[in-house]
């Protein structure tokens, strides 16, 4: 089995939790474009600073690299360009501006001015809050266009460019380069870390 029919069992064995979209993306390869000299297609340079917050916020840097450092900031404009119908686009942009309203609203200012303990109470408290993405087949939604929670979004692409991003495949996750004999059945042990695609 190679990496895109992995992926694409995942998928089908997750269902509506992953859309189509970043289904599309991933098995064709998407991938954050290198730093040097890199500007975004489709976000602001003010978006792309405050999506790399909350990304971080969301998987920060520990014994493991966080969001920012392997370029989930990145990834996700390369996602929304090439990869997002223009009505999934204009959605997930008018749900950045939404966010940032809510959060200084609730909050009393912008994301980017908390802390980082309430950063983390504010995307909680989203977690909580935000109802699940509407049904689907597959990741492909069964009627007309309906956008998703933004949070719902943001959180997928945050863990989906996290995972798939060379760094994390390669040293976070076990990853070996030339895979040996095909062993269908090895025994798990608690605490080891998962097989990278």
């Amino acid at each position: 089995m190679n990496r895109r029919e992995a992926l694409l069992y995942s998928g089908q064995l997750l269902g509506y939790t992953i859309t189509g979209s970043i289904l599309a993306g991933v098995l064709n390869g998407c991938q954050a474009p290198p730093a040097l000299g890199w500007e975004p297609k489709v976000l602001t340079p003010e978006d792309v600073t405050f999506l790399a917050e909350v990304c971080e916020t969301i998987l920060p840097k520990t014994d493991t690299p966080g969001a920012r450092e392997v370029g989930v900031d990145r990834y996700i404009d390369a996602m929304i360009a090439d990869n997002y119908s223009e009505q999934e686009r204009n959605a997930f942009m008018d749900g950045i501006k939404t966010f940032r309203q809510e959060c200084l609203s609730s909050q009393g200012k912008d994301f980017l001015k908390l802390t980082p303990e309430e950063r983390t109470a504010y995307l909680a408290s989203m977690d909580a809050n935000t109802p699940p993405k509407p049904p689907s087949m597959w990741g492909v939604s069964t009627e007309k266009f309906v956008a998703p929670p933004f949070w719902r979004s943001l959180k997928e692409l945050t863990v989906t460019g996290y995972f798939t991003s060379e760094e994390v495949g390669e040293h976070v996750l076990r990853y070996l380069p030339i895979p040996g004999s095909y062993e269908g059945c090895i025994p798990y042990v608690t605490g080891e870390r998962a097989w990278s695609l």
